[in-house]
C-alpha cells in the first residue's frame, strides 16, 4: 500500500495507524511504474515495461494503484503483501513473490513473544 493510499483512509484512526506502521516499518522507495494522474515526481520511477504494467492493471483504471504497487513489489524484488485475489494471481503470473498480511504478521510474531517474555 502506497502513503497516498493509505492517506485515504476515511477512518482517521485506522488512518493515522496504518500511517505510523507504514514509516516505521521501511523506508520510501520510488514506484517501479509510472502513471499518470497517480505519480508524483521524484516518487516514480519511468519503465519500459508498459504492456506488462496494463496486464497488472487489467487494462482498467481502477486498478492502477493496485499495479503500481505489484510493479513496486516487482522493480525492488520483494514480495507483494496483498488479500486481493485478483493482484496476488495477476503478480503470481509474472513471478512477484507474495505474502497475505496474516502470513506478514506471523513473520513478526517469534520477535513480538520474546518481548513479551522479557
Amino acid at each position: 500500500m502506497n502513503i497516498d493510499e493509505l492517506a485515504e483512509v476515511p477512518d482517521l484512526d485506522r488512518r493515522f495507524g496504518l500511517l505510523l506502521l507504514l514509516v516505521s516499518l521501511g523506508e520510501f522507495v520510488p514506484t517501479g511504474a509510472t502513471a499518470v494522474d497517480y505519480s508524483r515526481v521524484n516518487f516514480c520511477r519511468v519503465s519500459d515495461e508498459s504492456d506488462d504494467f496494463e496486464l497488472m492493471r487489467s487494462k482498467s483504471i481502477r486498478h492502477t494503484r493496485d499495479a503500481l504497487i505489484a510493479a513496486t513489489a516487482r522493480f525492488e524484488q520483494c514480495a507483494l503483501v496483498t488479500n486481493e485475489h485478483r493482484l496476488a494471481k495477476r503478480s503470481r503470473e509474472r513471478g512477484i513473490e507474495l505474502l497475505t498480511s496474516a502470513e506478514l504478521l506471523s513473520l513478526f510474531q517469534p520477535a513480538v513473544s520474546v518481548l513479551q517474555s522479557a
